[in-house]
């Protein structure tokens, strides 16, 4: 595998994908990979019948994996971090208020 570039298309076995140059691609990367590691454990504390991560470790999870992101000379674009951790708390708050989808439990509400 190879780079054309420093943020150049990522190349393999015969393959490019597109390059993630844009704030919004990187943004939805992101968004993407924090999701499914926060479902992920959601489903793994739900199997074993423990509490199921809420809001601030959404939060959590969102922020470092922004700044994980960055590379290394790239500054923090606060706005882009503050439109995506507005966009992960909506997705909380309205998956909670659909029976309860995203509670971990009833009385967990009170701790978010």
């Amino acid at each position: 595998m190879r780079t054309s570039g420093a943020r150049g298309a990522i190349t393999g076995a015969g393959h490019a994908l597109p390059e993630a140059g844009t704030t919004e691609t990187g943004i939805g990367i992101v968004a993407h990979e924090v999701l499914k590691k926060f479902f992920d454990r959601w489903a793994g504390a739900d199997a074993e019948g423990q509490a199921r991560p809420g809001q601030e470790e959404l939060l959590r999870l969102t922020r470092e994996r922004f700044l994980a992101s960055l590379h290394q000379a790239e500054q923090v674009n606060e706005e882009s971090l503050d439109q995506l951790l507005a966009q992960m708390r909506l997705l909380f708050e309205r998956h909670e208020g659909v029976g309860g989808g995203l509670a971990a439990h009833p009385g967990d509400r009170a701790h978010h």
